[in-house]
């Protein structure tokens, strides 16, 4: 538990203090290493809020980040539950 808790305070610093990407690829791997990493999900809606450019293209609308997170969250649930029983 005091892990994850760490790697919550270390997730939201690089929220605010790291370039967009660098966050994704750690929300990447949060979600794949830990149990239901909602914060993950919240951390790429304030992600989508910081860099949304009304009028802009695709990559600068709201909810890309987002929901890009819920399909790799849902993702990782379901193979982690295929792979758990026989583990």
């Amino acid at each position: 538990m005091l892990k994850r808790i760490i790697c919550d305070f270390v997730l939201f610093a690089f929220v605010f203090l790291a370039p967009w990407y660098w966050t994704a690829g750690l929300i990447a791997v949060f979600i794949i290493v830990f149990n239901q990493f909602w914060e993950g999900v919240v951390a790429a809606l304030i992600i989508d809020s910081i860099y949304y450019v009304p009028g802009g293209g695709f990559a600068s609308r709201l909810g890309v980040f987002t929901l890009s997170f819920l399909v790799l969250f849902y993702a990782s649930y379901a193979i982690k539950n295929k792979i758990r029983p026989f583990a």
